[in-house]
């Protein structure tokens, strides 16, 4: 059962959890990325970890860039590559709130 709905935080534990994350969030969102571009900390080039070989590339000056090498390493048949093109935006908002559940497990 999760700690946060079982009762096991406190009211006041619970605060001083979302004031940890509001910190922890406000330093994430203080770094900026140079000159607007897509990329790891100090215009390094972007990593994707979600593949078995881990691949670099950029900076990138927009999303639709990012997106593209996303699609780059990608095998398979081109329908498939277009439909998960078709997927991908290159518009997303830049100034947003974030939202989600919390579900600490003990």
């Amino acid at each position: 059962m999760a700690a946060w709905e079982s009762g096991l935080l406190s009211a006041q534990d619970r605060a001083l959890v979302c004031r940890q994350l509001g910190d922890y969030f406000g330093q994430l969102r203080a770094f900026k990325s140079p000159d607007g571009l897509i990329c790891s900390f100090g215009g390094l080039p972007a990593v994707d970890a979600r593949r078995m070989a881990r691949r670099e590339g950029g900076p990138f000056a927009g999303e639709a860039a990012y997106n593209e090498f996303l699609l780059s390493g990608l095998v398979g048949h081109p329908v498939v590559r277009d439909m998960i093109r078709a997927q991908m935006r290159a518009d997303h908002p830049t100034e947003q709130r974030l939202t989600l559940p919390i579900n600490w497990r003990l």
